[in-house]
């Protein structure tokens, strides 16, 4: 698991110019976006929910 992990945020910032995003950039974004609230459910290893409303 940690290897995918590893392999995925080198082949996102590498290949798709991404950045790697902590909860607080996250919300920031969403809220630039228009969106009031946030809530972020980690589901599992790296994988999470977001749920975006206005």
């Amino acid at each position: 698991m940690t290897e995918l992990k590893l392999f995925l945020d080198i082949a996102m910032m590498t290949v798709h110019n991404g950045k790697e995003r902590d909860e607080n950039e996250w919300k920031g974004l969403f809220k630039k976006a228009g969106f009031e609230h946030c809530k972020i459910y980690p589901i599992f290893g790296f994988i999470s929910l977001i749920e975006l409303y206005l």
